[in-house]
């Protein structure tokens, strides 16, 4: 398995060639030679990883999208349920109550706290039942 990580690839890439031993990358038809011990990197290899990590961020990038039902931490007011997004703004219920709208640049991803985050809410609408 060679890892995702660039970094890593090529540190473990260059520790397996110092075997003087062909590298092959798996996929689903077979495999292809991504290195070989006497000409060095192949280029159908190499395009077979940029492609496989071009579909892992694209689906990451799916999950990091935020959609209906998320939670937004908005920070000092409470934890806000998403009910539209867009990519300008951003509807939700606050406290199962209040409506806010919060601009899409002023919600980012929490990696730490593992959460979408927003230090302000940009506007507060209609109050909805008790």
């Amino acid at each position: 398995m060679v890892p995702l990580s660039m970094g890593a690839a090529e540190s473990r890439l260059t520790t397996l060639s110092a075997y003087s031993c062909d590298i092959f990358v798996q996929h689903k038809e077979g495999t292809e030679p991504l290195w070989h011990s006497q000409t060095g990197y192949d280029a159908v290899g190499l395009d077979l990883l940029i492609q496989r990590c071009e579909s892992w961020y694209a689906r990451r990038g799916e999950e990091r999208r935020i959609k209906r039902g998320d939670r937004i931490a908005v920070l000092g007011s409470g934890i806000a349920v998403v009910e539209q997004a867009d990519h300008n703004q951003v509807h939700a219920a606050l406290w199962n109550r209040i409506r806010v709208r919060i601009e899409r640049g002023d919600i980012c991803w929490d990696e730490q706290n593992m959460r979408w985050e927003a230090a302000v809410v940009a506007g507060k609408s209609e109050h909805r039942g008790g």
